[in-house]
């Protein structure tokens, strides 16, 4: 989708919409700004691929170049859509890139019935949503280890929050984590024995026998939002339960 109005801003709504210089584009623009190569960006857009018609890419163009992408999933909640932003990137050369894209990506999914943005955006990122962009920041996900053999007693139940899920690649991190460890996810245990350690993302601990893992070792992700509809006082009622209920499956981890 092209806009007149912002020529240097197009928009794609789907895997599909992407042009083979879009998609390659995005891979070299992924390279560049987390210092990847194209093998471990490649694993990474996986995920655009695996959620097809929910993958959206807003990019910014300077001389008719792509030097800034904004791109995230729409995911269901029920009867409700949310978009969970996932990589924000740009060179450096677009003027005010983050805002201009994500003002121009969130009129879109407004438009579209999009109830709410949300993410775990890093620090530099979160300063700019929270000060251009109206989001909010509001709690975190820990990192837990369980104890060997003890971690899955007295395992504490998932209520029924206000959660979505990322699918996960049927070869990635979850499907074959390191040896001797195991990812509890939301409904299941991906990999391990009961020998080995379990690790998961949360932002309390799921279990009596899960151990916080100090900061210092592993940094925390803080998750922010912002709402995109009229009836907000429902919606942050629903966000504020689910925020106490953030899990691993809520993050895009390949």
């Amino acid at each position: 989708m092209n806009d007149q109005k912002n020529p240097d801003i197009i928009l794609r709504h789907g895997v599909s919409a992407l042009s083979i210089d879009e998609k390659v584009a995005w891979i070299q623009l992924f390279c560049h700004c987390f210092k990847k190569n194209e093998n471990q960006a490649e694993s990474i857009f996986r995920k655009y691929v695996l959620h097809g018609d929910g993958s959206i890419f807003c990019f910014g163009l300077v001389d008719r170049k792509i030097v800034a992408c904004y791109s995230g999933l729409i995911l269901a909640i029920g009867d409700k859509n949310i978009f969970l932003s996932t990589d924000t990137m740009s060179k450096g050369i677009m003027v005010n890139a983050t805002v201009r894209l994500g003002n121009y990506l969130y009129g879109y999914l407004s438009r579209g019935g999009v109830v709410a943005v949300c993410g775990y955006p890093n620090e530099n990122i979160a300063l700019i949503r929270q000060r251009r962009l109206g989001w909010r920041m509001a709690g975190s996900i820990y990192p837990f280890v369980g104890v060997p053999l003890l971690w899955r007693i007295f395992m504490k139940k998932k209520g029924d929050a206000f959660l979505w899920s990322v699918i996960r690649p049927p070869n990635g991190f979850f499907s074959k984590p390191p040896p001797f460890v195991s990812l509890l996810g939301r409904s299941c245990v991906y990999g391990g024995s009961l020998l080995s350690l379990c690790f998961t993302l949360a932002a309390k601990p799921p279990g009596m026998f899960f151990i916080r893992i100090p900061s210092a070792l592993i940094k925390p992700k803080k998750f922010g939002y912002v709402l995109l509809c009229s009836n907000t006082s429902f919606l942050e009622a629903r966000i504020t339960e689910a925020i106490a209920e953030l899990d691993i499956d809520t993050i895009d981890v390949p």
